[in-house]
């Protein structure tokens, strides 16, 4: 009985796993092709090496359809060395405008630095397949052998960048017969560069195209114009800090300075704030309250302000003052 329930469990264990195998199988493309490549060098540093190629995931006897699984997720592409060494891998670019989930054609591409690249002409292979857990049967693979004629036979960077601007350039006339609704260059007053679609796509298809080919992108450098303003000093308050100077006010305060040992300026704030604390006494013995006193003092403060162009320190300190005033009173002598 138990040797049963085991062999049932194990049956509806396999005719459960068969359907949910079958969800993840997509549809075979028609064919995967390499249609051009080319290889460049010496274009950061001296001996690094950039393999760009053209790919297609053929599904065109599907009418346009392509599989719900993205090919980031289903299809990997690898550069070997010609002695079987894996040297990179990358997945196809999706790229929404094209509208294809990453089939159909494609760019992409390989970069090594000068301690990772392999010898320069030499018959490395770009390898395309699919990937098992999506594809059952597997598609067949694409192994295309890198020729002597894929290889730009340029020496200097500017001349290899220059190169790989032309090529660039060509894929987005290629890619506009295919993608007709999707621009991917763009004239400027300084040339012929990537649209804002075409930076997009190539700048993920092939990172780090900006360093490697900086003529592809449109750059701006706008120099600020100067504007014209009215130049500011502090003549002004100087003048106003002279304005008492030679009145008799501005004697009898300073005499009154010296003889305690501070400036003149400083005693008008003095004989101020005893004038403010007045104005407010009188006010509340009045029976008017505080606020006319305070609105009193404000204007008197104002005119000292104005009369004493230095006056600012003491203007924010009488104003503290009367502010405490006024607290004091409406917490406690209103109260009592």
């Amino acid at each position: 009985m138990k040797r049963t329930f085991v062999t049932t469990l194990l049956a509806v264990m396999v005719f459960l796993a068969i359907p949910g195998t079958a969800a993840l199988a997509i549809d075979l493309p028609d064919n995967m092709q390499i249609i051009s490549a080319k290889v460049y060098h010496s274009l950061v540093e001296t001996d690094d090496m950039l393999v760009v190629f053209h790919a297609k995931v053929n599904y065109d006897s599907a009418n346009g359809t392509y599989p719900t699984v993205p090919a980031s997720s289903s299809i990997l592409m690898r550069f070997v060395s010609d002695n079987g060494t894996i040297l990179a891998s990358s997945t196809p670019y999706v790229y929404s405008p094209f509208d294809t989930n990453g089939y159909g054609d494609l760019v992409s591409s390989f970069y090594l630095g000068a301690d990772d690249a392999p010898a320069w002409e030499g018959e490395h292979v770009l390898n395309i397949t699919g990937l098992p857990i999506y594809y059952s049967p597997l598609p067949t693979p694409v192994n295309y052998t890198l020729q002597i004629s894929d290889y730009d036979d340029s020496e200097d960077q500017d001349t290899n960048q220059s190169d790989l601007y032309i090529e660039v350039l060509r894929l987005t006339d290629v890619f506009k017969i295919i993608y007709p609704d999707v621009a991917l260059k763009s004239i400027t007053d300084v040339g012929t560069v990537l649209s804002a679609y075409g930076e997009a796509y190539f700048k993920s298809a092939i990172p780090g195209l900006l360093d490697l080919c900086p003529a592809l992108f449109y750059v701006q450098v706008y120099t600020p114009e100067v504007i014209e303003v009215e130049p500011y000093d502090t003549s002004l308050g100087d003048t106003l800090a002279e304005r008492m100077g030679g009145t008799d006010i501005q004697r009898g305060m300073d005499r009154l300075g010296d003889i305690v040992g501070v400036g003149g300026s400083f005693i008008a704030g003095i004989v101020t704030f005893i004038g403010t604390m007045a104005l407010c006494i009188f006010s509340m013995r009045r029976g008017w309250g505080i606020e006319p006193g305070i609105a009193l003092s404000t204007l008197a403060v104002t005119l000292m302000a104005v009369l004493f162009g230095d006056f600012l320190f003491n203007l924010l300190m009488i104003l503290a003052l009367i502010a405490a005033i006024g607290i004091m009173y409406i917490v406690a002598l209103r109260r009592a």
